[in-house]
């Protein structure tokens, strides 16, 4: 005979009861909380290295972004500020890099005195602060196919060409060199890059580097 008893169901069998009972043992709770704990360990150090890859990737596209500000208003319609009432649309606008001093900054400037440099705040246009965020810097401005570094880089632009030159500052002067340019951007420890690069024909695009970071090893850009 079988009897219902607080919804668990007791068999008689014999004389003897039965009872079929649902739960967790001790040792059962204590392997699945291990394994929880387990899990949420390693989402949370990879939560913390994700965290570090998009403020470095943000920072890339923010370099990006800044030349190609440059760019806009070098080869668009933006007048150039004039003594005279006539509005001056033939000036050159560049992005300027500065490493020499370890100035984490990028200056869009307009180049008043068409020396392809920039000559201070008078001809200031934006001003891009790279905020310490994790150690995320900029490691490396290089030039020409095999990248060689160079400490202070003009990338001008001038309608009515849509081509990039590159100006390398020396000793107060300008000189024209090859490019592409490459800006590298990378973390505190240079074990995590990303490169800036700007063709002559005036391509600006970003790319992983996969881990090939000023400091461990020469950073090459693309063909």
């Amino acid at each position: 005979m079988d009897v219902l008893v607080n919804n668990n169901l007791t068999r008689r069998k014999g004389g003897v009861s039965m009872l079929k009972k649902a739960g967790f043992t001790l040792i059962e709770l204590l392997v699945v909380l291990g394994i929880f704990a387990l899990i949420m360990g390693i989402a949370l150090f990879n939560q913390a290295g994700l965290n570090s890859n998009i403020l470095l990737t943000n920072l890339a596209y923010e370099t990006a972004l800044a030349v190609r500000e440059a760019q806009t208003y070098g080869i668009g319609v933006r007048a150039a500020a004039s003594s005279t009432a006539i509005a001056n649309f033939d000036k050159g606008y560049g992005a300027y890099f500065d490493t020499s001093t370890g100035q984490n900054q990028i200056v869009v400037f307009g180049d008043s005195n068409s020396n392809n440099s920039y000559d201070g705040p008078s001809e200031l246009e934006s001003l891009y602060q790279v905020q310490n965020q994790r150690g995320n810097k900029i490691s490396l401005v290089c030039v020409g196919p095999s990248c060689t570094p160079v400490t202070k880089l003009a990338i001008m632009f001038k309608r009515p060409n849509p081509e990039a030159s590159f100006w390398v500052d020396s000793g107060g002067s300008a000189n024209s060199v090859d490019g592409p340019a490459t800006i590298v951007v990378s973390n505190a420890d240079n074990k995590n890059c990303r490169s800036i690069i700007v063709e002559v024909t005036g391509q600006i695009r970003v790319e992983n580097t996969n881990g090939i970071c000023p400091g461990a090893s020469t950073v090459t850009p693309a063909p």
